[in-house]
């Protein structure tokens, strides 16, 4: 009779066990229970989960960037998440917006076994925003009593300067910038929460890892509605600059060839430089700058894939954004044949 009962239980225990772990199958390919809805009120919200199938304990999330603090459900516990039309979510393996990473823009009802309670930071991202926040209130974009006076009105940019963000699609606490050099506790927002701004025609923005303008830089030309991926929450210094004088006035802010790749003998455009077009360059053909270049401005649709050996050998880089200073790629001093193209 023991013996009977044994074999009966053994087909229970192990659908207990593949119940349990979702290691056993692959992403949303679970069956799906009819109680894996969210609540009504929920539905065009992102919402986590720290059980597969919608269910455990759970927490809202609007647009925006979160770290492991601020998840709502707790660090490595995330096993499924309601994602609406028109949003994409992305986790991270580490805190910080770092480690491996993955998109997803439907429902998940069980994360696989390579991130089943393995997510320690998210970054929630609206697809379909259309530029305009406005609710027939007096700025469209005053969020917590902050900026009152920046002037996008039914998505209307404010050309004479650039505004920055603390939450993604361009809500949060948030400061206008002119033209200048913004250090830490400078540019009107708290410092690492930076996720996205708004570049004016003509503008362009450089944003630093640390303070003091150093470390690693990255350039904006155009509007961010969300910066992710190694770059969110990380700014700590800002410069604002124009890349060509839209009134062809003498202001002090003579515009940047956008025509033509300029490389600088110095960091920040200074010093001996020389303008290049198009086309495929094997040496400097004695110019001073061979394995003199310190910054690199790119116009918006040029790459430049740089060597730091004649005729296009030895190591290489591409580049598709203007360098202020090349020390930040380990680049400085380097570069003696390089290639030009468009996009």
């Amino acid at each position: 009779m023991k013996k009977i009962l044994m074999v009966l239980m053994a087909p229970l225990v192990f659908i207990a066990v593949s119940a349990k772990d979702p290691g056993h199958s692959k992403l949303n390919k679970h069956p799906l229970p009819v109680s894996a809805r969210v609540n009504p009120n929920l539905e065009n919200q992102v919402v986590i989960f720290a059980d597969c199938y919608l269910k455990g304990a759970s927490a809202t999330l609007p647009a925006g960037s979160y770290r492991a603090y601020q998840l709502g459900i707790g660090n490595d516990v995330l096993s499924s998440m309601h994602i609406p039309t028109g949003y994409t979510v992305t986790i991270y393996s580490d805190d910080n917006f770092r480690g491996r990473s993955a998109s997803f823009s439907a429902n998940v009802y069980c994360l696989d076994r390579d991130w089943n309670d393995q997510v320690s930071s998210i970054v929630v991202a609206a697809n379909n925003y259309n530029g305009g926040d406005n609710n027939n209130n007096n700025n469209g974009y005053n969020n917590g009593g902050y900026n009152n006076n920046n002037n996008y009105n039914n998505g209307n940019l404010d050309y004479n300067k650039v505004s920055v963000y603390e939450e993604c699609n361009y809500r949060g606490p948030s400061a206008n910038l002119e033209i200048g050099r913004f250090d830490v506790g400078q540019f009107g927002i708290r410092n690492d929460v930076l996720t996205s701004l708004r570049v004016p025609r003509g503008y362009r923005v450089v944003l630093f890892e640390n303070s003091g303008f150093s470390g690693p830089s990255i350039e904006f030309r155009d509007d961010k509605s969300c910066i992710t991926g190694y770059w969110a929450r990380r700014t700590s210094s800002i410069i604002v600059e124009r890349t060509y004088d839209n009134n062809n006035n003498n202001n002090g802010n003579s515009g940047i060839n956008t025509s033509s790749v300029i490389m600088y003998a110095d960091s920040w455009y200074r010093g001996d430089k020389q303008s290049f077009v198009e086309g495929e360059f094997p040496s400097f053909n004695g110019a001073s700058l061979n394995s003199n270049v310190s910054s690199i401005n790119i116009p918006n649709g040029f790459v430049v894939t740089v060597y730091d050996m004649p005729k296009f050998r030895g190591s290489s880089y591409t580049f598709s954004t203007s360098i202020l200073n090349l020390s930040s790629y380990k680049w400085n001093d380097r570069i003696q044949s390089f290639r030009i193209y468009r996009k």
